[in-house]
């Protein structure tokens, strides 16, 4: 499957995902939208979909697994990449980088501020192993990039918008590296 079909599908299961997982009950109408949605994932995709509470899981055709989740974080989700305690989690995502290994998406809210968020999320980065390869600011958003010996990483931290007490957004895509 193209990463374009991947990204495809898990952009419209994390639709869905949000949908159903916003409501937690599921009357007819919403029955009838997890249904829909399954189809229209399926039909792009060509795998078989299914929406659970908080949690779209995707089989390809060719036997490989993608997990969108809402609020929780995928049970093999990397140790090595550093998640603040006490966060609020928006999605987490797992998926099949080719032959090459698992990849894996995260956001989360924290309720610290932004510039000690991203002092502290370089050091733990650090701690875990992983080497700073490139940093940048821009507007109040920072971006950070770092690798270890075969995993590379990028974060991007920014202040939270009307997410009251949470103050920052963190974004992080973690994947096999590409040498």
């Amino acid at each position: 499957m193209s990463r374009r079909i991947i990204r495809i599908a898990v952009s419209a299961c994390a639709v869905a995902l949000l949908a159903v997982s916003a409501t937690g009950c599921k009357k007819v109408a919403e029955k009838a939208a997890e249904e829909a949605s399954e189809a229209a994932v399926e039909s792009a995709t060509g795998g078989k979909v299914e929406l659970d509470e908080g949690k779209v899981s995707i089989e390809t055709t060719g036997g490989q697994k993608v997990e969108v989740r809402a609020k929780t974080l995928p049970p093999d989700f990397p140790k090595s990449v550093p998640v603040e305690e006490d966060v609020k989690i928006v999605s987490s995502s797992s998926a099949p980088d080719g032959d090459r290994g698992m990849g894996y998406t995260l956001s989360y809210l924290t309720k610290t501020a932004t510039k000690k968020a991203v002092a502290d999320y370089k050091a733990q980065l650090v701690k875990k192993g992983w080497k700073i390869m490139m940093e940048a600011e821009s507007e109040g958003t920072f971006y950070l990039s770092a690798e270890t010996a075969k995993r590379q990483l990028s974060a991007t931290i920014a202040p939270a918008e009307d997410e009251a007490p949470y103050k920052t957004l963190v974004n992080v895509v973690e994947v096999p590296l590409v040498k």
